[in-house]
């Protein structure tokens, strides 16, 4: 970032085109990108196609192919800048082919020498929001980046300062407006914003007529664990309550978000040690084990479930959840994950990752099923299930794999405790209760017909 390199615009359009057609391009163009530094001459479209053309027998690294369309790839060697840089990288390629899929509109114009163009001339830019601030005559201004340059941009007080309001810091939108000229040079003057958003689909198809279960948050080994109810679910997927036979018979999947364990955490009284924590998955497996065996179970981890919980969320370790893994009827993926059961698509995660933001409605609207809903709309709007990039935790991976790039049937998390379902843009959406005993000792399973997406409520 901090070399200077002369590119002509139909070179950068190259660019981009080439980062949408292949998906694993971007550390084969930064390393193309590096040898150009080195040189003096104004880089065109036709050095680049030369240049990419010699070099298609490069292989892609660190890329590994799961049924997941959210990629996670092997651990490669990133340092904290080149880390970050190509998360932010990966997440403006992506949002930007999610524009042009939903909204038909692409950048035309890059940030870098907007100096260029006349006073008035009409720009479409796409870049994520750097910083926000109040400006004059109630106009709002933001510094926006992509991935040659940065510009400011003006919002005037009009039609889109509702829009305006809500623009946060990370944000990745596609700017309509004109060239504008000011004593520090040349900004943008919005007369358009778009984000990536949820779409809506044509029609929805009819799935296979079978039930999924869904919950989350057992958190075995608490000592406010609702064992008898954890049982007393068991016995009623397998078929044991006469008067529920036929419905038990329909379930075919069982889905648990995470926080299987109490694991390492201030409320647990065994303090994160390995041998306890090795005990509880233990005794989760035992207890997941009396489930009937045609029943397929999947499971991602949640924060309670790693030993240093970090943004993402590791894999559950083989060797301390060894008995989970020896279960022949269960699924272990990673978080957060897109599965496809039939024809219904299914987005799953555990919820630590927003926790942030269902905070801040939290501190809104001071209730909880409210703040879970505003909190996935504000997700689903920008397509991320990590809008902010600038929270703790968050590991320097060298790529995004929390854009929701597929428009998910089901959306699917737990982590909050507060069950609620709703329907957004024809997308379900589920939280889940836990299995730890609070205020309410009742737990709600959600049971969903893969047919119609129909929900079933059940108490325990």
């Amino acid at each position: 970032k901090n070399k200077k390199i002369l590119i002509t615009q139909d070179a950068i359009d190259y660019i981009y085109d080439f980062l949408v057609k292949e998906e694993n391009a971007l550390n084969f163009l930064n390393s193309i990108l590096e040898e150009l530094s080195l040189k003096k001459e104004i880089v065109t479209k036709e050095i680049l196609e030369k240049i990419i053309k010699n070099r298609t027998t490069a292989k892609f690294k660190n890329e590994v192919k799961t049924s997941s369309s959210m990629e996670r790839y092997e651990e490669g060697l990133f340092s904290i800048t080149s880390g970050y840089l190509g998360l932010i990288q990966d997440r403006l390629i992506k949002v930007r082919k999610l524009i042009e899929k939903i909204h038909n509109k692409r950048p035309a114009v890059s940030l870098a020498g907007l100096d260029k163009y006349p006073e008035n001339y009409n720009v479409s830019v796409l870049g994520i929001v750097f910083s926000k601030e109040e400006g004059k005559y109630d106009s709002i201004s933001i510094e926006i980046e992509d991935l040659f340059g940065s510009a400011k941009v003006i919002i005037p007080s009009s039609k889109l300062n509702d829009i305006a309001k809500e623009i946060d810091e990370d944000d990745i939108i596609l700017i309509e407006g004109k060239i504008k000229k000011g004593k520090t040079g040349s900004y943008i003057l919005a007369e358009n914003i778009i984000y990536p958003e949820l779409e809506f689909t044509s029609k929805n198809e009819e799935g296979e007529d079978v039930l999924i279960a869904i919950t989350s948050d057992i958190r075995y080994g608490n000592e406010n664990f609702l064992e008898e109810k954890l049982m007393e679910f068991i016995d009623f997927i397998n078929g044991k309550f006469e008067e529920y036979n036929e419905i038990a018979k329909k379930i075919k999947y069982l889905i648990i978000c995470g926080d299987l364990i109490e694991g390492v955490s201030f409320e647990s009284k065994y303090y994160g040690l390995i041998d306890e924590i090795e005990e509880e998955y233990s005794g989760i497996a035992k207890i997941l084990d009396k489930i009937r065996k045609d029943i397929e179970i999947i499971i991602i981890p949640g924060e309670r479930d790693v030993i240093i919980p970090s943004i993402p969320l590791p894999e559950l370790n083989k060797e301390i959840a060894q008995e989970l893994f020896e279960l022949k009827n269960l699924k272990i993926l990673t978080d957060p994950n897109f599965i496809q059961l039939g024809n219904r698509r299914i987005l799953l995660t555990h919820g630590f990752y927003f926790e942030n933001v269902v905070r801040k409605y939290m501190l809104q609207t001071f209730n909880g099923e409210k703040a879970i809903e505003y909190a996935v709309k504000h997700l689903f709007k920008r397509r991320n299930l990590v809008p902010n990039l600038r929270i703790n935790g968050l590991l320097p991976i060298g790529y995004d794999p929390f854009v929701i790039y597929e428009k998910p049937d089901l959306f699917i998390f737990g982590h909050y405790d507060i069950p609620t379902t709703f329907v957004y843009k024809q997308c379900l959406v589920i939280s889940n209760s836990s299995w730890v005993k609070y205020e309410d000792e009742s737990v709600i399973v959600y049971l969903v017909n893969m047919k119609d997406l129909k929900i079933n409520t059940i108490y325990f």
